[in-house]
């Protein structure tokens, strides 16, 4: 049974990994419920299952574009966690979609969301990281102006 629904997770990761490249429309339109389904394997208790959830989120991250705005609290949720990870792949993963974000997602809203994460986290190693990512988009926004 564990075999059967690790083989059913990575299957539908990549379902959703081939619609968001072939369908994005449609796959932008249905964002919330699809995220609802999908980012409990964004930190899966198998870690290759996470991982490769992970890799296909990032791939998914330009097919997303700004539908992401809609889905970003529950999308760091599951990620956030990860930045704390054993696993230096997994955490690597992480911090590269967090940046994907800033391409994507509305940047004061993603500030805000990061300052949120900064007040509600406990995890020393998670912190510095996430203020690491906010002082990066104040200097970008700083140097535009």
């Amino acid at each position: 049974a564990v075999v059967s629904t690790q083989s059913g997770h990575y299957a539908g990761i990549a379902e959703l990994l081939d619609l968001s490249i072939k369908q994005p429309a449609e796959v932008r339109q249905c964002i919330v419920r699809i995220s609802d389904a999908f980012t409990p394997r964004l930190k899966d208790p198998n870690s290759k299952v996470n991982l490769y959830a992970l890799q296909c989120l990032l791939r998914m991250l330009p097919h997303l574009e700004t539908s992401l705005d809609q889905v970003l609290t529950p999308f760091t949720e599951q990620l956030v966690p990860n930045l704390a990870s054993q696993r230096a792949n997994i955490v690597t993963l992480t911090s590269q979609i967090l940046d994907g974000f800033k391409v994507h997602v509305d940047n004061p809203q993603l500030v805000c969301e990061y300052c949120r994460i900064i007040k509600s986290q406990n995890n020393p190693r998670i912190k510095p990281i996430i203020l690491d990512k906010i002082s990066d988009m104040v200097r970008q926004v700083h140097e535009v102006r």
